[in-house]
């Protein structure tokens, strides 16, 4: 055999392997998709981008009323958002974005391996095997985390050139080693924290160990590896702080971390359907929420029997002189131990199905478990640590400590037979059933054409490009948010957890009054309180129940595969159940004008009439409603639900006990006494101004008819603006404008990222002086 038909065989065999893995993720444009609501969410960020221009990082269609961060992923989606930019349809773009992500994962696997010592087509079998790992594939549903997973071994390429001890390495040499480190390290910072955090861990320790493995070698040398790492990852998490911003979000009770954290039987026994070799020997095991905790993503992707047993078949011959065996130790010790969470699960089963703690059924009562593993208390109080509430990640980088275990005992010279079949092994049994696999990527892909053609071709129809739309309830809403990118439209609702946390202080009151997938109990009040605040110009009911439907359209009953959990089943509900059970809210609405009501298969659209956008008309109407004006002077403790709703229009916050406050624009609709129908009246705010000072006074402005007073505040003590109105009349809206607003977190006094304006105590409602 020559050695150009050999070089050419190899070209195929690589080939081959990134082919492989493009298969098993679904990534194959045009016919599937790997996962239907993660992706509607990444793909809503990059339309977004898309809409705007290449330079916009940001969301300005979803999560109104501010520019939305994208909470992770935004390498994937500014990429897709190139690819939507030149027309492609978006479940295509999708796909094509994450084989080619893929491909770099793979070039990166291949690369580092022939750095640490192997041939191409080795490198390229140890790059299969990574990224056909349950690990990578069983997370594609969780979007750019699961790229995250991909890129660990290509995040290490740089790491391993700054580690070398090269004698010649100048200072341009090291700037550019340095330069790498930074962008892969905020690459990874913006693609997924979790494995941001992992390539912290992996990149210090593999440097580590080059250090100390041959010290008076290296010591005066190569500490300027780990500084520049360190620098690199401390500039890329500030970016990525900066990008985001803060919020209150949730910290999860131990017991969370208990619930995602491994079970030993999901490391040695595959579940059902994610091991096409174990579902032919009947070793899978059928797991489900009535007798494990967690969901499908601890138990599907966390079977490393395999890889863990190839690497300790391996460890005899992976002896490097130069200390990477021990790092690749270190990652495995530490990720596995991580990965177990804060108590050591055993077949640790429930007992049964109604068991729970802190009234979830996923998570998982300490009484459950073994024994504590000693984690919890940096899960409970360290910072990052305490926001990786599913702890069976962490397996990922104990799986990147085997891998590299396993590269290294391949090196060229010191190859070992025994290590390179136990890595085929591996590659077979990590393979998920080809026909489930693909049929699952199929009808993800059908589902999204659904999608487009039963909700954003309708909503398209209905809701013309500009408008501010509310969806209620709100939820994890990934379908509204796609649709509202798609449509150049803008709407409050958003997905994902962090980007709810960030965006709902700044929601209109009629939102933020309301719990997750709480309908209002007055909608007609609800949807005149939204268009006489001019905070939205559409009110769409969907009839479909999120987040289940943004992964199987419309409904589990009738979707076309099984995408989620059995639990999710009973109380799934379809458009046409949904239907029924919100036709009571839209009886106030019979006869009533001034409204425009839309019904669709999929969603209910309210919208004003044109008598809303005229402030007389819209003044006589809220007029009309009044049973009897509030008693004055007003303080916001004596505020009921119903003036509260009248009286607090746009840019409030909730009402505290003794005060409300408003942002930096707010307005007041308030009902006036009769003796003011008859004689000009004044209205009289009392408050004081958030972050007022001598060095950063605030101009407070109001405006009420035709007059405008702006006083400029230089202390945080009571004031009191007086604005007279231009004569008799039910109603008096007051603007209200203080330039210069800020929040608590820009102050650097809290995560509070709401702005501030005043802090309004008390309206007061007096007689002008009559004219001399």
């Amino acid at each position: 055999m020559s050695a150009a038909f050999k070089r050419h065989l190899g070209h195929l065999a690589i080939g081959a392997g990134l082919i492989l893995a493009i298969l098993v993720y679904n990534a194959i444009p045009g016919r599937t998709v790997p996962g239907l609501g993660q992706p509607l969410w990444v793909t809503t960020f990059a339309q977004s981008i898309a809409n705007q221009n290449l330079l916009a990082l940001t969301s300005n269609n979803t999560g109104a009323p501010l520019p939305a961060p994208m909470a992770f992923g935004l390498p994937g989606a500014y990429s897709l958002a190139l690819l939507l930019r030149v027309g492609m349809a978006a479940p295509t773009a999708y796909a094509l974005m994450c084989a080619a992500w893929l491909a770099l994962a793979y070039v990166g696997a291949i690369r580092l391996a022939v750095r640490i010592g192997l041939t191409p087509t080795r490198g390229a079998l140890l790059a299969t095997v990574w990224l056909c790992l349950p690990m990578i594939w069983g997370h594609a549903g969780y979007s750019m985390l699961s790229i995250g997973f991909a890129l660990l071994p290509a995040y290490l390429v740089p790491v391993f050139d700054a580690g070398q001890p090269n004698t010649r390495q100048g200072i341009r040499r090291r700037a550019l080693i340095a330069l790498r480190l930074l962008i892969v390290g905020t690459i990874a910072a913006f693609m997924d924290g979790y494995t941001f955090v992992m390539y912290a861990f992996a990149s210090m320790a593999w440097l580590a160990s080059s250090i100390f493995a041959d010290w008076r070698a290296r010591r005066t040398k190569q500490w300027w590896s780990i500084l520049a790492q360190a620098g690199a990852l401390i500039v890329a998490a500030s970016l990525y702080r900066l990008y985001i911003g803060g919020a209150g979000y949730w910290i999860a009770p131990l017991s969370a971390f208990r619930g995602w954290g491994i079970d030993l039987a999901f490391l040695v026994q595959p579940t059902s359907g994610t091991s096409w070799l174990g579902d032919l020997l009947h070793v899978g095991q059928h797991r489900d929420i009535d007798l494990w905790f967690g969901d499908r993503s601890v138990w599907d992707t966390t079977f490393a029997l395999p890889l863990l047993l190839a690497s300790v078949i391996a460890w005899q011959t992976a002896v490097s002189r130069e200390g990477w065996r021990m790092a690749a130790l270190a990652m495995l010790v530490f990720g596995v131990y991580m990965s177990l969470g804060p108590s050591l699960k055993a077949w640790s089963r429930r007992t049964d199905a109604t068991v729970m703690a802190d009234g979830n059924p996923r998570f998982m009562p300490e009484s459950a478990a073994r024994m504590p593993t000693g984690s919890g208390w940096a899960s409970a109080h360290l910072p990052a640590l305490n926001s990786m509430r599913a702890p069976y990640r962490w397996l990922g980088l104990g799986m990147l400590g085997m891998w590299l275990v396993l590269a290294l005992s391949q090196r060229q010279g010191k190859s070992s037979r025994a290590a390179h079949v136990a890595t085929w092994i591996v590659l077979l049994v990590s393979l998920p059933p080809p026909s489930v696999r693909f049929a699952d990527g199929r009808g993800y892909h059908a589902m999204w054409h659904q999608v487009d053609h039963d909700v954003l071709k309708p909503f398209r129809k209905e809701v013309p490009p500009g408008s501010l739309v509310v969806g209620l309830p709100y939820n994890n809403d990934f379908l509204l948010g796609y649709l509202a990118a798609k449509s150049r439209v803008r709407t409050y609702n958003t997905g994902g957890d962090k980007n709810i946390a960030l965006a709902a202080p700044h929601w209109p009151a009629p939102m933020r009054e309301l719990e997750p997938g709480q309908f209002p109990v007055n909608l007609l009040d609800t949807a005149e309180r939204l268009f006489i605040s001019d905070a939205a110009t559409a009110l769409m009911i969907p009839l479909y129940q999120e987040p289940i439907a943004s992964h199987a359209w419309p409904c589990l009953p009738v979707a076309e595969m099984e995408v989620s959990d059995e639990d999710d089943a009973p109380t799934n509900r379809c458009p046409a159940a949904i239907a029924q059970n919100v036709e009571h809210l839209l009886g106030p609405f019979n006869g009533i004008p001034g409204f425009r009501i839309v019904h669709t298969p999929s969603f209910i659209l309210i919208s004003p009439e044109p008598d809303f956008r005229d402030p007389r008309k819209r003044d006589e109407r809220l007029a009309a409603r009044l049973t009897a004006p509030p008693v004055y002077p007003l303080t916001p403790a004596d505020m009921t639900q119903g003036v509260a709703s009248q009286a607090l229009l746009a840019g409030w916050s909730p009402v505290e006990s003794d005060h409300v406050w408003s942002s930096d624009q707010a307005k007041l609709r308030l009902p006036l006494p009769r003796d003011c129908q008859t004689r000009t009246c004044t209205i009289k705010l009392v408050f004081h101004t958030y972050a007022a000072s001598q060095l950063h006074p605030k101009d407070v402005t109001l405006r009420a008819d035709n007059a405008t007073v702006t006083e400029s505040i230089r202390d945080d003590s009571f004031h009191d603006i007086t604005i007279p109105l231009s004569g008799p009349s039910k109603l008096a809206t007051v603007g209200i404008e203080v330039h210069g607003a800020t929040s608590p977190y820009a102050q650097g006094e809290s995560e509070d990222r709401r702005v501030l304006g005043i802090a309004l105590f008390r309206v007061e409602v007096g007689f002008a002086a009559a004219p001399q």
